[in-house]
């Protein structure tokens, strides 16, 4: 897992990108919002990784 983390214009898409031409392993691309919470960041990785629903059960319900 890596996370890129930069100004707008200083190449991040870019420099992603070119690593992973030639990727080893499976990859899974992800793209979050602006100031996204724990909560949409955990749902959005579940369905990428497993094709599950992302966070479909209420606080309530988890046991």
């Amino acid at each position: 897992m890596a996370v890129l983390r930069g100004d707008a214009g200083l190449g991040k898409t870019f420099a992603a990108e070119d690593a992973l031409t030639a990727p080893r392993l499976p990859l899974l691309w992800v793209s979050f919002p602006s100031r996204p919470t724990p909560r949409l960041i955990a749902a959005t990785l579940l369905e990428a990784m497993t094709g599950r629903p992302g966070w479909t059960a209420s606080r309530s319900s988890v046991a």
